[in-house]
């Protein structure tokens, strides 16, 4: 899926870098956000709605984002930044015979001071082959480029959209498909 939106982004993993100025009296320094997963939303595990215990055996799915790549440039006052990673997905004994499922994730873009400048929720669907299941996610992100405003100091991140249920959960400890 390719997904785009323009703003100006809490955890970091790669692309940064890139700065830009012509050297001259009005030169600016712009350079590449950090980019990242949040490690607290990069999985997360779906339980059947009316269950009393959180157990293998109420497992609907287990989701994992994985493998952010991508490029950053600066072109006509912005920053662009392009993110590619993949949404995997593992069907568990309570979903069976679920053939697809949709689910939602999140790209933010946050300031020096980690305050959320612009965030957007997004969503996938994907089919199950077996148990298994993927889809590659694309993502434009576009921070416009102001002097005087170190991007580099502006953080990118991605995660799942989780309940405070589901963020309890990956507290306690690993979870993933």
């Amino acid at each position: 899926m390719n997904r785009a939106f323009t703003g100006l982004t809490v955890a970091c993993l790669m692309l940064s870098g890139c700065s830009w100025g012509d050297g001259g009296e009005n030169a600016a320094f712009f350079a590449c956000p950090h980019t990242g997963f949040v490690r607290e939303a990069s999985r997360a595990t779906f339980f059947t709605p009316n269950a009393t215990a959180q157990t293998d055996e109420n497992v609907v799915a287990r989701v994992a984002l994985e493998g952010l790549s991508g490029e950053c440039e600066y072109d006509d006052g912005r920053v662009e930044i392009k993110a590619e990673f993949t949404l995997f997905a593992k069907r568990g004994p309570a979903g069976e015979g679920m053939e697809e499922s949709n689910f939602s994730y999140f790209a933010a873009v946050l300031d020096e001071k980690d305050d959320v400048l612009n965030r957007e929720s997004l969503k996938t669907e994907v089919e199950f082959d077996e148990d298994l299941a993927s889809s590659e996610e694309s993502l434009t992100i576009e921070i416009p480029a102001k002097p005087g405003v170190d991007t580099g100091a502006y953080k990118v991140v991605i995660g799942l959209e989780l309940s405070e249920a589901q963020l309890e959960y990956n507290r306690k400890g690993p979870a993933g498909p």
